[in-house]
């Protein structure tokens, strides 16, 4: 019987080719896209699980509540005093990432991933060792461990154990005896390491980084955040049990001061690091959000959905055709249920024939869908066999779910009515018919209208004017805090021989320069309530930033225009300093003990994301972060920009500065939404492909069915004109009723999305009425063809047997 279910699929299939074929494609497509997302998902949700601890892993962060930050460091002593002092502690490690060279026997190999950490690193992660032993590791302090990928890099995939390597750290150079190989850390791991090394180079570094006059021991210091650190807790232990003991550790050991007030400890699970803190500064692991996941996966969902109702409309639309087939089946004692079998027997066989298909798509598609999002996806999907069986499941489920509605209503039919040519297939076929196309025209002009909301702000967020002038502007950074003060202490003279490159305008230089996600923050008493207190933004820069830069100012002078002992004791602010300070005359006001110089007009140091902050800027180069430097015009950039880095290098020892357009800086900080709007362009695009398909195909139909009335017409008189609009406007009807219904249902969404901007742009009218205008071009083009064949065709084709 099954064998027989088959062959009636087959033939029936074959019998109708431009409908199957439409079918099958438009499922291979909507499946094309469920798999690439299921590939997408599967990889962003299993980050980290591959460690067989997980559900007792923590990274314990700092969170200064004062000011709603939290970032992923604590104070060094953190980890061993916790292990000490609280039983519910198993394990500690203590982390510093940074990006070295490596050498070898004369081989060196740059930006290599080295973690410093304790050795307690390999009893709470999921780190397996192939060669070597960890012993020394446990023994010694001059062992390394590496991962396989470098050490085929390093020693061709050869033993490495006992080899020793060298290791530029943070400037400082160390030799170091491998003693393991560990397995290449999974990609979906927010722990990256190429190499671990021991703890004591962290110690170094940043003893030499943060040892001040105000801090004597960075080591022992709990009010300075400047490790990683994650803890294994023992089984029964609670988050909120750790909670409290790092609550408890930081009262017990922190000093008595206003840093103490308003630092804390949380422990976060491992588990949920990826997804649910996105929002830490300073944070060096991969971050996910779970919104693009949500919204890949329920766009890739609505796609399959359409195909399968392609599949309900061409079958409920062609059921006139097989009513005596069906008839004459149930006549020879064929039973609804095995008619209904039949029905579903075919959708199944469309379903699995679109598999194929829909592979394919992914083979050609997968690299560039890993490119679009930044991710390197697994390109080894088909050799995994539950991927593959839940692929399966996937299709059989669109198949199921694409005739269950068919079989139902084809098999509902009664053989006597079909025999008797009295069957009713009335107004209620219509209109379920006109539904479904309208759901899937209410999916793609919404998408159509997210898309182009995306883009406009996309665009706005590329076009604002920031503020200040960004033409020909190109930042240098310096990248470590080390560079920064070599470059600080030379600055003066830096400038002086940078300016005099022939194609370079004006050299401004700062901690910072704008186009940063970074800052300074600290407190000021408001001046209309002394007990409220305001946080601000500091920022040193040189002398000459707001002229550079080409900012205005709103009163008073910057600190190029007064001597340099004047600058040194005074501040610069911007207007929302003013305003929220409450400062009534800036002439008399005093900031702590420094009068103010200058009001700046607001400008955007961050990205659209902030809203423009109380900013205060203060003339200091004891540390030059990065240097704007801005050219007379783009003509010999290039030449330009190579003087200018051989200067600053022949200045930092032979180092070379990285350094960045900036409106490639800009483009940069909007990266992951530029990603994002990409993403749901083509989501739209595969959206509005399916929904053609299913369009093209009921015009087939529709039009098939009217050929005589539009012969009749015809012949009575009518122009092509009039006859092509009769029959493209039940479709352009359907568009309209279902843009009322997409653009409020996509307006809502996208409003959401766009509250993550502090300037944004709002959903018009202009976007509603250009979904419109779209959705009827696509709809015209899609059934145009055939609406203007049946207009212009000779009426006597259509009436030779009337």
């Amino acid at each position: 019987m099954f064998g027989n279910y088959i062959k009636s699929a087959y033939r029936n299939l074959w019998r109708e080719k431009t409908y199957s074929a439409i079918n099958i494609v438009g499922l291979s497509v909507g499946l094309a896209s469920t798999f690439i997302i299921l590939i997408y998902s599967v990889h962003e949700l299993t980050y980290d699980r591959y460690n067989k601890k997980l559900d007792r892993i923590y990274m314990v962060i700092t969170n200064i509540a004062r000011f709603g930050l939290n970032q992923p460091e604590t104070p060094f002593p953190v980890g061993p005093t916790l292990k000490t002092d609280y039983p519910g502690i198993e394990r500690f490690a203590r982390c510093d990432q940074r990006t070295c060279n490596v050498s070898v026997r004369g081989k060196t190999i740059s930006d290599v991933r080295c973690v410093s950490a304790d050795s307690g690193i390999f009893k709470i992660l999921t780190l397996p060792i192939v060669s070597g032993s960890l012993e020394d590791v446990y023994l010694q302090k001059n062992s390394a461990v590496i991962s396989q990928r470098l050490n085929e890099k390093l020693f061709g995939g050869k033993d490495p154990v006992g080899q020793v390597i060298h290791f530029d750290w943070s400037g400082q150079t160390y030799d170091l005896k491998v003693a393991a190989v560990m397995a290449n850390i999974p990609s979906t791991s927010t722990f990256k390491a190429d190499c671990i090394v021991p703890i004591f180079m962290a110690g170094e570094s940043l003893t030499k980084k943060w040892t001040n006059q105000f801090i004597s021991d960075p080591l022992s210091s709990w009010e300075i955040p400047i490790v990683t650190t994650y803890v294994l807790v023992s089984s029964g232990t609670s988050a909120r049990e750790l909670a409290g003991d790092l609550a408890a550790a930081m009262k017990r050991h922190s000093q008595p001061n206003h840093i103490s007030t308003y630092m804390r400890l949380r422990p976060i699970p491992l588990n949920r690091l990826y997804f649910h803190f996105s929002d830490m500064i300073n944070v060096r692991f991969p971050k996910g959000n779970l919104t693009d996941v949500r919204v890949y996966s329920a766009i890739a969902l609505l796609t399959l959905l359409m195909a399968c109702v392609n599949f309900i409309l061409f079958a409920t639309g062609r059921a006139s055709i097989r009513t005596k087939e069906i008839g004459m089946r149930k006549v020879v004692g064929a039973s609804r249920i095995e008619i209904g079998k039949q029905v579903m027997c075919e959708s199944l066989v469309v379903s699995l024939f679109s598999l194929p298909g829909a592979f394919l798509f992914v083979e050609i598609f997968m690299p560039w869908v890993s490119e679009l999002l930044g991710k390197q996806l697994p390109s080894d999907y088909y050799h995994n066999a539950v991927s593959m069986i839940l692929y399966l499941v996937v299709t059989i489920v669109a198949g199921i779910l694409s005739g269950s509605y068919v079989s139902f209503y084809l098999s509902g039919f009664q053989p006597a009515g079909i025999l008797r040519n009295k069957l009713n297939m009335g107004q209620s076929r219509v209109v379920f018919r006109r539904f479904l196309i309208s759901f899937q025209m209410i999916i793609f002009v919404g998408l159509i209208t997210a898309s182009l909301t995306i883009y406009r702000q996309m665009r706005y967020s590329h076009d604002k004017n920031m503020g200040f002038d960004t033409r020909n502007l190109v930042v240098f950074s310096a990248g470590d805090i080390n560079t920064s003060k070599r470059l600080g202490e030379r600055f003066h003279a830096l400038r002086q021989e940078l300016i005099s490159i022939q194609n370079v305008q004006a050299v401004s230089g700062g901690n910072l320069v704008p186009g940063t996600q970074s800052y300074t923050e600290s407190t000021v008493r408001s001046e209309s309530n002394r007990e409220q207190t305001i946080v601000y933004q500091r920022f040193l820069v040189s002398r000459d930033f707001f002229k550079a830069l080409g900012m205005k100012m709103v009163w008073g002078r910057t600190f190029a225009q007064v001597p340099v002992d004047e600058a040194e004791d005074a501040v610069i602010m911007n207007q929302s300093a003013i305003r929220a300070i409450g400062i009534k005359d800036p002439s008399k006001y005093l900031f702590y003990g420094q009068r103010v110089l200058g009001i700046v007009k607001d400008f955007n140091m961050h990205s659209l994301y902030q809203r423009i902050a109380p900013t205060v800027f203060l003339y200091d180069t004891i540390y030059v972060g990065e240097i704007a430097v801005r050219l007379r015009h783009s003509k010999n950039a290039p030449q330009t920009i190579a003087l200018i880095e051989e200067t600053l290098e022949k200045f930092d020892g032979g180092k070379k500065l990285t350094h960045q357009y900036f409106n490639d800086r800009v483009n940069d900080m909007y990266q992951s939404d530029y990603k994002f709007a990409d993403m749901i362009g083509y989501f739209t695009g595969l959206a509005i492909f399916v929904a053609c398909l299913g369009l093209f195909g009921m015009s087939l139909f529709v039009i098939q069915m009217r050929v005589k009335e539009v012969g009749v017409r015809k012949v009575l008189g009518a122009s092509v004109g009039s006859i092509f609009i009769s029959l493209a406007k039940e479709f352009i009807a359907l568009l309209v009723v279902s843009t009322l219904v997409a653009v409020p249902v996509s307006t809502y969404f996208t409003e959401y999305w766009l509250r993550h901007y502090a300037y944004h742009i709002n959903v018009n009218v202009i976007s509603v009425l250009a979904s419109l205008i779209v959705g009827v071009l696509i709809v015209l083009v899609t059934i145009g063809y055939q609406a203007l064949k049946a207009a212009t065709a000779n009426p006597v084709e259509s009436l030779r047997y009337e």
